[in-house]
């Protein structure tokens, strides 16, 4: 992967600094800002530049790696929406590469967010999503939290559901966000962290 470092001087606009070295518009590339020196009369500033396409071939290359590993013929496909990158991968063993609960999903993307991470010295957000998995999961959630917001009007007993994690919870919170019958309220210390749905108070 091509790692590009820019030094900028006399405060000098670094948009306009990178446009000019490396060629590029700036929705095509992401940058941070790695160094900063300070002396009598100026600053000057060091930034690391790496274009987008080359993070979305060394995110193929690293699961084309894994998967090859496992005997494992996939189909990926990468795509960028504000800085964060959407991994779909498919082949005939989903079940295997998405595991029990999605175990093996969780772990293929935590090896694959260090090699990038160790790749591109920064942090890269990725999503990955194996058959539509993630998709299909994310439908179950807001039906389930849809139904037992339906149940919690009509009793007027609040339900206490399971653990989630963050992203589950993220889910169930925005499908229930406009209902002004109900709220829904995080309780609990991560990992064990729930949400209770309750009958908003007349």
């Amino acid at each position: 992967m091509k790692l590009n470092e820019l030094e900028n001087k006399k405060n000098k606009n670094i948009e306009n600094e990178i446009k000019k070295k490396i060629n590029c518009k700036m929705e095509d590339i992401i940058y941070k800002e790695i160094e900063t020196k300070k002396t009598l009369f100026n600053t000057k500033k060091k930034y690391l530049v790496i274009e987008k396409k080359e993070i979305i071939e060394c995110i193929k290359n690293e699961f084309n790696n894994i998967t090859n590993l496992m005997n494992i013929e996939t189909k990926i496909e990468v795509n960028e929406q504000n800085n964060d990158f959407f991994v779909k991968m498919d082949s005939k063993y989903n079940a295997i590469l998405i595991g029990k609960n999605g175990k093996t999903l969780k772990s293929l993307l935590v090896v694959i967010n260090k090699k990038i991470q160790k790749e591109t010295k920064m942090y890269i957000k990725i999503i990955l999503d194996i058959g539509n998995y993630k998709e299909k999961n994310e439908k179950m959630l807001e039906i389930m939290a849809l139904k037992i917001a339906d149940e919690v009007i009509k009793s007027g007993i609040e339900v206490k559901l399971d653990s989630m994690n963050s992203y589950q919870r993220r889910i169930i919170h925005n499908v229930l966000n406009n209902n002004n019958k109900i709220k829904t309220i995080s309780k609990g210390e991560e990992p064990n962290r729930y949400i209770i749905i309750k009958k908003e108070e007349e």
